[in-house]
């Protein structure tokens, strides 16, 4: 159990790691829209990653269906 609250806490590392890097290129004065999408885009890969070690942990504690 300890590795994958390990693997949720990267998972959940990365997630906040990409969600600054999209906020830092929105905070600038004029923002590159191509990389707003790439940001936006490594946002979403990161969220489903850690959805999914948050489902698959729930599952196997029982606590989801």
């Amino acid at each position: 159990m300890q590795d994958r609250i390990r693997q949720m806490d990267q998972s959940r590392d990365r997630l906040n790691n990409r969600m600054q890097q999209l906020d830092d290129e929105l905070a600038k004065p004029e923002p590159d829209r191509q990389r707003i999408r790439e940001h936006a885009t490594e946002v979403e890969k990161a969220t489903k990653e850690w959805q999914k070690r948050y489902r698959n942990m729930g599952s196997d504690m029982g606590i989801q269906p």
